[in-house]
C-alpha cells in the first residue's frame, strides 16, 4: 500500500494529512489505483499522482477508482469496473468521468 501525505494550507500554515492511495495492480504500461474519500474527489491531487507516477516512463496509463468500488487490477475490465472508473491518465492527458469533477469538460471527459 502506498500512503502519501497531502499538503493543505489553513490559516497560512501547512498541514499534512494522511491519504489512502493504493496501487492495486499493473499490467505492462497500465497501472491501477484506488483512492479513499475525500482525496478521490480532489482533481489536482489525482492529476499530480498520475504525473508523478508516470514521470520518466515512455508509455504510461494510470486508472483511478474510489476505494470500496469495483476496481480493476488488470485488463480486461469488467463492465462494473468500467462504470466505476473515475479518472484515467494517458501519456500526459488527464481524462475524467463526466459529471463527477469540475475539471471535466466535453474535451476531457468519458462516460459509459
Amino acid at each position: 500500500m502506498i500512503l502519501l501525505l497531502a499538503m493543505s494550507f489553513a490559516g497560512g500554515h501547512a498541514k499534512a494529512e494522511k491519504t489512502d492511495l493504493k496501487l492495486i495492480g499493473s499490467q505492462g504500461t497500465q497501472h491501477f489505483f484506488t483512492v479513499s474519500e475525500p482525496w478521490i474527489w480532489d482533481a489536482s491531487y489525482i492529476e499530480n499522482v498520475a504525473i508523478n507516477f508516470c514521470r520518466g516512463k515512455r508509455m504510461c496509463m494510470v486508472h483511478f477508482w474510489m476505494t470500496g468500488t469495483p476496481a480493476a487490477s488488470r485488463l480486461p475490465m469488467t463492465e462494473a469496473q468500467m462504470k466505476a472508473e473515475l479518472a484515467t491518465f494517458q501519456n500526459g492527458r488527464m481524462m475524467w468521468r463526466c459529471g463527477k469533477y469540475k475539471a471535466a469538460t466535453s474535451s476531457n471527459c468519458f462516460s459509459d
